[in-house]
């Protein structure tokens, strides 16, 4: 039984969703995505929606009904908006899902983070895994993930608009690299020069535990990997461990394991910091439809849309913002996100963009 604070906010999410903006939302999407012409870059502005339930990161991450709310209030927002957002949740315990499968203990703060993993430190345990094969999915906070997939598709089943056009989106299992780096600890990079066999074999255990609940996870959503709203397929490998390795240990240790994770579903990739070592090498990979260079600041926007263009992939959710002169080089391909303190400035900033 909802509480009665959901069942309200479910109720009035329902009617605020308008099939025919989202539809037009999601065409967009597709047409950037295959750098068609578009009438203006996707454009995605984040704000506090006013009169919406804020549970603390405790309460969420201890509760699958506040969190649910939790993960509805931007989807609550951009119906206020209109903006180019397409609704999406996800049970969201944070970066260490995988890594607590793994058996890695995970660290709850008191300032409204999510939660993270420590490090095993132990590389006698990661033989150790390599021998016994892919962990029990359900175990650390595999099984916390799958039955909070499973809740959630149940809720949403007697609304059919939140049905059809609130995705479930995969829960945040990182990039083999990523997910690797936090189970072992820092003691990865110099394997891959000391122990540089046992660093794949691990590696690729991960990349078959990563495909392995990413499959657990669709089994329960019944989400095709292939047929997302967004066009950018279901799974986002994060390359952020990625940043800290050059170019030919790129090539060595992370773009074969994320290589393996696109030929299997395809989908975009992810990175934060600064990757100039490899990104031009990340963007010939087969099967990928987007990338997000969290922090384009390390980046000349124009000259990497060009590469991206030629390679056929869609820059997404870029974060610094464009001149007059970039957004007039860059017309399609390429989607962008900023922040606002309140509805009415995100209005103007998306008002703004949609006219320039």
């Amino acid at each position: 039984m909802l509480q009665s604070e959901t069942q309200r906010c479910l109720d009035r999410l329902e009617t605020l969703i308008d099939p025919v903006h989202l539809d037009r939302v999601r065409a967009l999407w597709r047409d950037c995505q295959s750098y068609q012409p578009i009438s203006h870059l996707p454009f995605i502005v984040f704000y506090d929606a006013p009169d919406w339930p804020q549970y603390s990161m405790d309460e969420i991450q201890a509760d699958m009904e506040k969190m649910l709310v939790s993960e509805l209030a931007p989807v609550y927002a951009s119906c206020l908006l209109k903006d180019d957002r397409l609704p999406m949740i996800r049970a969201n315990y944070g970066t260490g899902i995988l890594p607590s499968i793994f058996g890695c203990e995970i660290r709850h703060f008191d300032h409204g983070v999510l939660p993270a993993a420590l490090p095993l430190h132990d590389t006698e345990r990661i033989r150790a895994h390599v021998s016994n094969g892919v962990p029990n999915l359900r175990s650390g906070l595999g099984g916390r993930v799958l039955d909070t997939v499973a809740f959630f598709r149940d809720v949403l089943q007697p609304y059919p608009n939140l049905r059809k056009w609130v995705s479930i989106d995969l829960a945040d299992t990182q990039g083999p690299l990523d997910a690797g780096e936090v189970i072992w600890g820092s003691e990865i990079f110099l394997a891959m020069i000391e122990e540089p066999n046992l660093v794949h074999a691990f590696l690729g255990l991960v990349t078959e535990t990563i495909s392995a609940f990413s499959r657990a996870h669709q089994a329960i959503d019944g989400i095709p990997f292939h047929a997302t709203p967004n066009a950018l397929g279901r799974v986002c490998v994060r390359e952020d461990a990625g940043v800290m390795v050059s170019g030919k240990m790129y090539d060595t240790f992370c773009k074969p394991y994320t290589q393996r994770l696109l030929d299997e579903f395809s989908g975009s990739v992810h990175w934060c910091g600064d990757g100039k070592a490899w990104w031009r090498s990340l963007v010939q990979m087969r099967n990928l439809t987007a990338v997000n260079p969290y922090q384009g600041v390390f980046y000349d926007p124009v000259t990497m849309h060009a590469v991206c263009r030629a390679a056929g992939v869609m820059i997404w959710q870029w974060t610094t913002g464009l001149t007059e002169t970039q957004r007039e080089q860059i017309r399609t391909g390429f989607t962008m996100i900023d922040w606002a303190s309140d509805l009415d400035t995100a209005k103007r900033k998306f008002n703004t963009w949609c006219e320039t």
